[in-house]
């Protein structure tokens, strides 16, 4: 195996799954678009000679995932994106505990709260584990801001939580 398919291979390896769910996420839960939008990912990898370097790959491929699904998105009007239905999948614990079930619905609904751009900030920081330069370079945005918006999230979060936690 050449040098070129290594990489490619390890890419795969490391980002598939957590491409995936962005994708779904992304496209409020259509994993069969999702799995298409990752496989055109790694197919433009492929075609840079996956010379993409490695402190910069997973940014460079959520930004390629993430453009995608605005191109998908664009073409297809049917799609709605990140509108209230959509529910963010939190990793099921194979479990019975109600209390972890009910925690996990009530961060559904604190998070489905959010402005869209808040919730895919919370999803790449805590669900995806990019780091704050990470999600900087994929939106565009400063590290500083990137830190700030999550800031602000944690505290809606947080406050929303309270809230919920009042009402039982």
């Amino acid at each position: 195996m050449n040098q070129k398919e290594q990489r490619f291979r390890d890419a795969v390896q490391a980002y598939e799954a957590k491409l995936v769910g962005y994708a779904t996420f992304l496209l409020h839960g259509d994993v069969s678009r999702a799995q298409d939008v990752v496989q055109d990912c790694f197919f433009k990898y492929w075609r840079t000679d996956c010379k993409v370097e490695d402190t910069h790959l997973a940014p460079w491929l959520f930004k390629v995932c993430r453009n995608r699904v605005y191109e998908l998105v664009r073409k297809n009007s049917r799609v709605s994106f990140l509108g209230e239905e959509a529910e963010l999948d939190v990793p099921d614990e194979q479990t019975s505990c109600p209390f972890i079930q009910d925690d996990k619905e009530r961060l559904n609904h604190c998070l489905e709260r959010l402005a869209p751009r808040r919730q895919e900030l919370v999803r790449q920081k805590f669900f995806l584990d990019l780091s704050y330069k990470e999600i900087a370079e994929l939106c565009g945005i400063t590290v500083s801001n990137v830190g700030v918006q999550l800031h602000n999230a944690i505290q809606s979060l947080r406050k929303c939580f309270e809230a919920n936690e009042e009402e039982r």
